[in-house]
């Protein structure tokens, strides 16, 4: 018997857009009265509330979540790896605070995609940063910004919230005054 959900069949519908990437992300580094509360069997969030998840634009093509399953040697899953990568162009005091707060602090986590869905990530565990990377560029060209990329091991990929939901909790970007 399976553990979650068993198998059910996928409609192919090819007039349903598809674009990937991430629009905004949405980060709470202080949880300690966080509730949350979700319907496993179906993946989604039910209820948040005790904290506040403070609002990140970017670029286009810059963020990014994935959720990577990691097995055993007999094929049985272990946990997901979910990972959010944010950067942000140019830098400047107030990037190089958000960049010290990033790289210091466990992370709760609100995607939203650019198809206008929102994931939230830390339903059982907490991201850390993998890596951080503060650049002036070489070149013209080059990036000259701060890149984060955060990750967490779960049980669970990210959970689906209603967008009713995610918007009682965040903080929309340019308005947090932390």
């Amino acid at each position: 018997m399976p553990c979650l959900n068993s198998l059910k069949g996928l409609k192919y519908d090819f007039c349903e857009p598809n674009l990937a990437g991430v629009k905004e992300v949405y980060l709470a580094d202080d949880f300690d009265n966080l509730v949350v509360s979700a319907e496993t069997s179906a993946m989604t969030i039910t209820a948040i509330s005790g904290a506040t998840f403070y609002g990140y634009q970017m670029e286009k093509q810059q963020g990014y979540y994935t959720s990577t399953p990691t097995f055993n040697d007999n094929g049985r899953l272990q946990y997901y790896t979910n990972t959010v990568r944010i950067a942000f162009d140019k830098l400047d005091a107030e990037k190089h605070l958000e960049f010290i707060a990033l790289t210091h602090n466990p992370i709760k986590a609100i995607v939203l995609d650019n198809n206008g869905k929102y994931h939230f990530i830390g339903f059982d565990s907490y991201m850390t940063p993998d890596s951080g990377l503060a650049q002036t560029g070489q070149s013209y060209g080059d990036n000259n910004g701060y890149e984060v990329i955060l990750s967490a091991q779960s049980a669970y990929p990210s959970f689906l919230i209603d967008e009713t939901l995610a918007k009682s909790v965040i903080e929309e970007p340019g308005t947090n005054a932390h």
